[in-house]
């Protein structure tokens, strides 16, 4: 597999202003226990472990909620509508702060960005529309990072490496006889 880094993005956690004012604001991590949140499902893993940096180290917190989604839009759009607080893309919330539909909170506790990236096979035989659109999509990234910066945590320390993780190969998987 070949990765093509596209820019910077962080995650944020954010909630409505209706969800804030029945539920009150956060003003630590440890108060997302007292929390709804909504969840976003990646395949079989439900994301309930959120990162912070608290103290100079980067802690783990479980949260937990009632709406589970496998679509990033769906986490918005609940959001949006008052039933919990999110951790989402600053890409996918980005107007929705601007416009004060959602508030971030918990921002001095980011555990810092992470690279936005595609990943594709690596062929040799890569179809021409395949490279252009790739290509495409990193210049349109790289002129969206010229005029538009992701926001920053106040205080921040640099973010955890991570490891990449190795996809297995695939196998030819075509029965012989099949109709």
């Amino acid at each position: 597999m070949r990765v093509k880094r596209l820019g910077d993005n962080r995650r944020v956690v954010c909630a409505s202003r209706a969800y804030l004012k029945k539920s009150g604001r956060l003003q630590h991590p440890d108060d997302l226990v007292h929390h709804e949140c909504v969840l976003m499902r990646f395949g079989l893993a439900i994301d309930r472990d959120w990162p912070f940096l608290i103290d100079g180290k980067v802690r783990r917190v479980v949260v937990h909620g009632h709406r589970i989604a496998n679509d990033g839009g769906l986490v918005r759009d609940w959001c949006l509508h008052g039933y919990g607080v999110a951790r989402k893309s600053f890409w996918d919330v980005e107007a929705d702060l601007k416009a004060g539909t959602l508030v971030e909170l918990l921002q001095e506790f980011s555990a810092g960005g992470t690279g936005l990236q595609i990943v594709y096979p690596a062929t040799q035989d890569q179809p021409k529309r395949v490279r252009l659109l790739i290509d495409r999509i990193a210049e349109a990234f790289a002129t969206l990072g010229s005029e538009h910066t992701i926001a920053k945590p106040a205080a921040r320390s640099p973010a955890p490496r991570r490891n990449r993780v190795q996809m297995p190969k695939r196998r030819d998987r075509r029965r012989s006889g099949s109709p």
